[in-house]
């Protein structure tokens, strides 16, 4: 369980009862929010680049299923597809996208309706692919329903920011496995990976393929049943049924960005716990330092000859981490505190409305978490 950082009754609630309940729309480098409707919002305005980049929306369609889609009607792999981030798929997400395709496309329509619930539009070329640095942010809509306690001050909440968790997204919704399958990635534990990936059940999961594959029915006896499979899945056990045993390739057929995501899910984790045990007091330990109104956090890395301090060195023994686990990760850093923007709340009857920026790598659900007080898996 990890800790709060403000002292209040949790108000209960539920959110994404609707999808307008949940409204994401990332935010320019100017830090305005890609606009909508469309308009001309780049700065520059180029006739050449080896990427087509775009605008999207999507309602309640999840990051790999709209991967897949674009990839289909631009002919290009989905690793040539890049965002500069991974939304909810419960929500209606408006964001920005580019697709490598070295040569040049003719009669690109201004409107391409994928599915009822994704749309391109504002297509332009560009030398750069989006990527994450691309945008500086995103600004939230939620809204709170059916809750059971009134929050006072809610405005004032989060003027002193609150510890910056990875969301609880981030591992996995109703099947919290992206860490765990992450971490055999980086140990090269495919066969272990992909027994994860296929045979963990998850909160109310009826997929019995899962118990099929834990009971180890044959990859083309499952596949050979009627029944729905998801797509990722499909893909793992259509290899082991050509190629029993490589587990390798199995996992290497999902898209590379699951598969970052996932390595990178591990280091999340162990950030989460370092949060946790640290806690906001203002002391800087080694691996730390003071930025603004904010101290920067030095992650797990390869560069990592030794845990850098004792809350690390605690965390890494709670976990069971060997520092060659560390061989594949890059540095990276993340700030402690998760301070908006802009805030804003609305009390309706039992509704909580919220309205707040927050800057890129930061989680409203880490921000719900600490209003609601209840388990992700009661939050729908």
């Amino acid at each position: 369980m990890l800790s709060y950082s403000l002292d209040l009754r949790g108000i209960g609630g539920k959110i994404k009862t609707k999808l307008e309940d949940f409204q994401v729309t990332e935010l320019l480098n100017s830090g305005k929010p890609v606009p909508v409707p469309p308009s001309i919002f780049f700065t520059e305005s180029q006739a050449g680049g080896l990427y087509v980049a775009g605008r999207l929306l999507r309602r309640g369609m999840d990051h790999s299923r709209m991967i897949r889609l674009i990839s289909k009607r631009f002919k290009v792999s989905e690793d040539h597809i890049s965002t500069a981030g991974v939304k909810d798929r419960r929500a209606i997400v408006v964001q920005l996208f580019s697709v490598y395709t070295p040569s040049k496309l003719e009669n690109l329509p201004s409107v391409i309706e994928l599915d009822e619930d994704l749309i391109l539009d504002s297509f332009h070329y560009r030398r750069e692919k989006i990527f994450p640095g691309s945008m500086s942010g995103n600004e939230f809509k939620i809204t709170i329903r059916n809750t059971q306690e009134t929050l006072k001050d809610v405005d004032q909440l989060f003027e002193n920011g609150i510890l910056n968790y990875y969301g609880y997204q981030r591992f996995g919704s109703s099947r919290p496995i992206t860490a765990k399958f992450g971490r055999t990635l980086i140990n090269s534990d495919y066969e272990e990976a992909v027994s994860i990936f296929i045979g963990h059940l998850g909160a109310n999961d009826d997929r019995t393929f899962r118990v099929d594959y834990q009971n180890d029915v044959k990859p083309a006896e499952i596949l050979n049943q009627t029944r729905p499979i998801p797509h990722l899945e499909y893909r793992i056990l259509k290899h082991l049924a050509k190629h029993p045993k490589d587990f390798e390739g199995a996992v290497k057929s999902l898209p590379k960005v699951i598969l970052n995501i996932s390595r990178s899910a591990f280091v999340s984790l162990l950030w989460n716990f370092y949060l946790s045990e640290r806690g906001l007091n203002a002391d800087v330990a080694k691996g730390e330092r003071e930025i603004s109104n904010n101290i920067e956090i030095a992650l797990p890395s390869r560069k990592w000859k030794k845990p850098l301090n004792d809350i690390w060195e605690h965390v890494f023994e709670k976990m069971k981490v060997e520092l060659s686990e560390l061989k594949s990760i890059n540095h990276t850093s993340r700030n402690l505190r998760l301070i908006p923007k802009y805030f804003a709340a609305i009390m309706e009857d039992k509704n909580l409305k919220l309205k707040f920026l927050l800057d890129s790598g930061c989680y409203a659900t880490t921000m719900l978490r600490e209003i609601m007080r209840t388990d992700p898996l009661n939050y729908f």
